[in-house]
């Protein structure tokens, strides 16, 4: 298992992460800081979750992350 497949263990569907809005869910915002902190590009956490990295780079950047 990747380490993008390990973040994403769990969740069965996208309507899981996703907002109307196209933000992601808080189940999938804690998933970003520990893909973060192990070392995951914004890409690599992006594809764990089947979201585009810009969804995830903009939520990283709400919640105070450093741009990659």
């Amino acid at each position: 298992m990747t380490e993008s497949e390990r973040y994403s263990s769990g969740i069965t569907g996208r309507e899981k992460l996703a907002t109307p809005g196209g933000g992601l869910t808080r189940q999938g915002r804690r998933r970003i800081a520990p893909g973060r902190a192990d070392g995951l590009t914004y890409a690599e956490i992006a594809r764990g979750l089947d979201r585009p990295t810009s969804t995830i780079t903009r939520e990283a950047m709400r919640d105070g992350e450093p741009s990659a």
